[in-house]
């Protein structure tokens, strides 16, 4: 089995575990809602966002945004406006004209210009901001050459472990449904507890982080070799040792790369294909 080194910055070194290939299964038990938008593209004209009184409306960007606040006359008394990943929430508290805001998407330091009022009455449709696009085929396939499984790693133990303040986005790579329950048969036997925490997409590739707990009373070397379902590559942090049960040390994350949503990739059990 080859091993590939994965040096990740501020973070101690990882063994990446290539994986044999088989078929893959679906399954789906996850609930998801479904909400629609109205669309605006942003082409340098001012985008009109209107936010009836007493309620709240959704702008939805790309990606996280910073919110340039200059105007003297947008006051708390007047609006409140939470932005979380790239979602601005506005709530209007009583009725003001056309007050020009500054929304910088943070990855590409664009610009969008919303002029933002209150009336009585009207929609409550969220709005999606949308980009021009102006890469070329050729070009957005170079990028999705660029997602392997050492891209993928690097983001997901940056994720899990680095302040906030040292996520490094990347706008290839984007959180994804696990289609799975909250703890999954990983391991052929029942002396570790498997639990998916998280899971993300990059091109064709899923990485899925899921918890390990030891709940036997001798310590445990775990095998990515010995785990059911379908991998394309496998690797612990911080370590693939876990000791006894109720220890410091009895859990550990697995890491798990596929080319189908987690669940996909461990319906397939190895011994019954």
């Amino acid at each position: 089995m080859k091993k590939l080194l994965l040096l990740v910055t501020m973070l101690a070194p990882i063994t990446l575990w290539a994986m044999p290939t088989t078929k893959l299964s679906y399954s789906n038990n996850i609930i998801m809602n479904n909400i629609n938008y109205d669309h605006v593209v942003w082409n340098g004209i001012p985008i009109s966002f209107v936010v009836p009184v007493g309620k709240e409306r959704i702008l939805k960007f790309p990606s996280s945004v910073t919110l340039e606040n200059t105007n003297v006359k947008l006051t708390r008394d007047k609006v409140s406006i939470l932005n979380n990943a790239g979602f601005l929430y506005i709530s209007a508290k009583k009725k003001f004209a056309n007050i020009r805001i500054s929304v910088v998407i943070k990855t590409t330091g664009k610009v969008v210009l919303i002029d933002l009022s209150a009336k009585a009455h009207g929609s409550v449709t969220p709005v999606k901001i949308m980009l021009p696009s102006i890469e070329s085929k050729t070009t957005q396939k170079h990028k999705s050459q660029l997602i392997n499984y050492v891209t993928l790693m690097r983001y997901a133990i940056q994720h899990l472990y680095s302040p906030q303040r040292l996520i490094k986005e990347n706008n290839d790579i984007t959180r994804t449904a696990m289609y799975t329950t909250s703890s999954v048969n990983l391991f052929n036997n029942s002396n570790v507890i498997a639990m998916p925490l998280l899971s993300w997409r990059g091109g064709d590739l899923y990485i899925t982080a899921v918890f390990l707990k030891n709940v036997w009373q001798e310590r445990i070397v775990l095998d990515p070799r010995n785990i059911n379902g379908h991998w394309l590559a496998t690797s612990f942090y911080p370590t693939n040792f876990v000791d006894t049960q109720d220890s410091n040390h009895d859990r550990t994350i697995m890491f798990v790369i596929s080319d189908q949503p987690f669940n996909s990739a461990l319906q397939q059990m190895r011994g019954y294909l």
